[in-house]
Protein backbone atom coordinates (compact mmCIF):
# COMPACT_ATOMS: atom_id res chain seq x y z
CA UNK A 1 0.00 0.00 0.00
CA UNK A 2 1.70 3.56 -0.89
CA UNK A 3 1.00 6.54 0.83
CA UNK A 4 -1.43 8.28 -0.78
CA UNK A 5 -3.44 5.02 -0.50
CA UNK A 6 -3.30 4.94 3.20
CA UNK A 7 -3.71 8.99 2.99
CA UNK A 8 -7.17 8.05 0.95
CA UNK A 9 -8.14 5.51 3.14
CA UNK A 10 -7.89 7.27 6.37
CA UNK A 11 -9.48 10.54 4.68
CA UNK A 12 -12.56 8.08 4.40
CA UNK A 13 -12.56 7.49 7.69
CA UNK A 14 -13.49 10.66 9.04
CA UNK A 15 -16.89 12.04 9.21
CA UNK A 16 -17.86 15.07 7.04
CA UNK A 17 -16.97 18.27 8.03
CA UNK A 18 -20.84 19.51 8.33
CA UNK A 19 -21.46 16.24 10.95
CA UNK A 20 -17.81 17.24 12.70
CA UNK A 21 -18.88 21.12 13.25
CA UNK A 22 -22.74 19.80 14.51
CA UNK A 23 -21.19 17.45 17.65
CA UNK A 24 -18.70 20.57 17.88
CA UNK A 25 -21.36 22.43 18.57
CA UNK A 26 -23.06 20.20 20.80
CA UNK A 27 -20.07 19.65 22.70
CA UNK A 28 -19.68 23.44 23.13
CA UNK A 29 -23.24 23.50 24.57
CA UNK A 30 -22.37 20.91 27.19
CA UNK A 31 -18.85 22.01 27.92
CA UNK A 32 -19.55 25.69 28.21
CA UNK A 33 -22.84 25.63 30.04
CA UNK A 34 -21.27 23.43 32.46
CA UNK A 35 -18.68 25.86 32.93
CA UNK A 36 -21.06 29.04 33.09
CA UNK A 37 -22.65 27.18 35.45
CA UNK A 38 -20.17 26.38 38.19
CA UNK A 39 -19.04 29.84 37.65
CA UNK A 40 -21.72 31.68 38.47
CA UNK A 41 -22.35 29.37 41.04
CA UNK A 42 -19.28 29.96 42.72
CA UNK A 43 -18.96 33.53 42.25
CA UNK A 44 -21.19 35.24 45.36
CA UNK A 45 -18.79 33.55 47.14
CA UNK A 46 -15.88 34.35 45.08
CA UNK A 47 -16.56 37.89 45.36
CA UNK A 48 -16.04 38.23 49.09
CA UNK A 49 -12.35 37.27 48.70
CA UNK A 50 -11.46 38.54 45.23
CA UNK A 51 -11.63 41.54 43.67
CA UNK A 52 -13.72 42.03 40.20
CA UNK A 53 -9.74 41.72 38.03
CA UNK A 54 -9.72 38.48 39.82
CA UNK A 55 -13.06 37.39 38.67
CA UNK A 56 -12.63 38.62 35.58
CA UNK A 57 -9.52 36.60 34.82
CA UNK A 58 -11.02 33.70 36.46
CA UNK A 59 -14.15 33.90 33.97
CA UNK A 60 -11.19 34.00 30.89
CA UNK A 61 -9.45 31.21 32.42
CA UNK A 62 -13.08 29.38 32.82
CA UNK A 63 -13.71 30.36 29.22
CA UNK A 64 -10.07 28.88 28.11
CA UNK A 65 -10.62 25.53 29.87
CA UNK A 66 -14.00 24.98 28.60
CA UNK A 67 -12.95 25.48 24.63
CA UNK A 68 -9.46 23.35 25.53
CA UNK A 69 -12.11 20.63 26.73
CA UNK A 70 -14.59 21.01 23.59
CA UNK A 71 -11.14 20.40 21.60
CA UNK A 72 -10.49 17.63 23.25
CA UNK A 73 -13.44 15.63 23.94
CA UNK A 74 -14.40 16.26 20.11
CA UNK A 75 -10.84 14.89 19.27
CA UNK A 76 -11.72 12.11 21.11
CA UNK A 77 -15.00 11.12 19.37
CA UNK A 78 -13.58 11.73 15.84
CA UNK A 79 -10.59 9.26 17.03
CA UNK A 80 -12.72 6.75 18.18
CA UNK A 81 -14.84 7.55 15.02
CA UNK A 82 -11.60 6.39 12.78
CA UNK A 83 -10.42 3.25 15.07
CA UNK A 84 -14.09 1.44 14.91
CA UNK A 85 -15.87 -0.04 12.30
CA UNK A 86 -17.01 2.44 9.89
CA UNK A 87 -20.69 1.89 10.33
CA UNK A 88 -20.74 2.18 14.41
CA UNK A 89 -19.81 5.85 14.04
CA UNK A 90 -19.09 7.48 11.32
CA UNK A 91 -21.93 6.58 9.04
CA UNK A 92 -24.98 9.44 10.76
CA UNK A 93 -21.75 10.94 13.11
CA UNK A 94 -23.97 13.96 14.09
CA UNK A 95 -26.64 12.15 15.48
CA UNK A 96 -24.63 9.26 16.81
CA UNK A 97 -21.23 11.71 18.16
CA UNK A 98 -24.03 13.59 19.60
CA UNK A 99 -25.81 10.68 21.46
CA UNK A 100 -22.57 10.07 22.51
CA UNK A 101 -22.30 13.47 24.16
CA UNK A 102 -25.56 13.46 25.84
CA UNK A 103 -24.59 10.10 27.28
CA UNK A 104 -21.58 11.22 28.82
CA UNK A 105 -23.04 14.33 29.87
CA UNK A 106 -25.73 12.74 31.41
CA UNK A 107 -22.91 10.22 33.26
CA UNK A 108 -20.73 13.19 34.75
CA UNK A 109 -23.95 14.75 35.99
CA UNK A 110 -24.94 11.81 37.69
CA UNK A 111 -21.38 10.62 38.61
CA UNK A 112 -21.42 14.32 40.77
CA UNK A 113 -23.58 11.86 43.27
CA UNK A 114 -20.99 9.47 44.01
CA UNK A 115 -18.10 10.16 45.54
CA UNK A 116 -14.70 9.56 44.08
CA UNK A 117 -13.26 7.32 47.04
CA UNK A 118 -14.25 4.70 47.71
CA UNK A 119 -16.09 3.92 44.33
CA UNK A 120 -19.60 3.12 45.44
CA UNK A 121 -20.78 -0.23 43.56
CA UNK A 122 -23.42 1.77 41.85
CA UNK A 123 -21.34 4.27 39.90
CA UNK A 124 -20.05 1.57 37.36
CA UNK A 125 -23.60 0.56 37.03
CA UNK A 126 -24.51 3.97 36.33
CA UNK A 127 -21.98 4.03 33.59
CA UNK A 128 -23.37 0.86 32.11
CA UNK A 129 -26.48 2.24 32.14
CA UNK A 130 -25.54 5.00 29.82
CA UNK A 131 -23.76 3.26 27.53
CA UNK A 132 -26.37 0.57 27.05
CA UNK A 133 -29.09 3.61 26.65
CA UNK A 134 -26.82 5.24 23.79
CA UNK A 135 -26.25 1.83 21.81
CA UNK A 136 -30.24 1.23 21.96
CA UNK A 137 -30.88 5.00 21.10
CA UNK A 138 -28.63 4.49 18.15
CA UNK A 139 -30.43 0.87 17.63
CA UNK A 140 -33.43 2.57 17.39
CA UNK A 141 -32.28 5.59 15.43
CA UNK A 142 -31.66 2.74 12.67
CA UNK A 143 -34.70 1.57 13.37
CA UNK A 144 -37.01 4.71 12.61
CA UNK A 145 -35.14 7.16 10.14
CA UNK A 146 -37.92 9.27 10.84
CA UNK A 147 -36.79 9.66 14.35
CA UNK A 148 -32.83 10.50 13.78
CA UNK A 149 -33.85 13.14 10.65
CA UNK A 150 -35.89 15.44 13.48
CA UNK A 151 -33.23 14.64 15.70
CA UNK A 152 -30.73 15.55 13.48
CA UNK A 153 -33.19 18.97 12.88
CA UNK A 154 -32.50 19.36 16.91
CA UNK A 155 -29.00 19.13 16.91
CA UNK A 156 -28.50 21.26 14.02
CA UNK A 157 -29.80 24.20 16.44
CA UNK A 158 -27.14 23.65 18.44
CA UNK A 159 -24.39 25.04 15.74
CA UNK A 160 -25.63 28.78 16.63
CA UNK A 161 -23.56 27.97 19.89
CA UNK A 162 -20.40 27.65 18.15
CA UNK A 163 -20.37 31.22 17.32
CA UNK A 164 -21.14 32.78 20.77
CA UNK A 165 -18.68 30.45 22.77
CA UNK A 166 -15.50 30.07 20.63
CA UNK A 167 -14.68 33.36 20.48
CA UNK A 168 -15.43 33.59 24.44
CA UNK A 169 -13.01 30.54 24.20
CA UNK A 170 -10.81 32.41 22.17
CA UNK A 171 -10.77 35.48 23.91
CA UNK A 172 -10.57 33.72 27.68
CA UNK A 173 -6.90 32.00 25.56
CA UNK A 174 -5.77 35.55 24.61
CA UNK A 175 -6.49 37.51 28.03
CA UNK A 176 -4.84 34.96 29.91
CA UNK A 177 -1.43 35.05 27.19
CA UNK A 178 -1.27 38.71 27.11
CA UNK A 179 -1.68 38.42 31.49
CA UNK A 180 0.94 35.76 31.63
CA UNK A 181 3.55 37.31 28.81
CA UNK A 182 3.30 41.59 30.00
Amino acid sequence: MNFTALIRSLRERFPQWSEILTVFSFILFAVFSWALYAFLHQMPSSLLYTGLAELAVIFCLVMAIALLESVLVCGLIILLCVILPRHWLCEGFAVKGSLAVLAAVIASILSRQFKLYPIQPAFPAMLAACLIAWIVSIFLLHKYPNLEKALLSFINRFNIFAYIYVPLGIIGILALLIRNLF
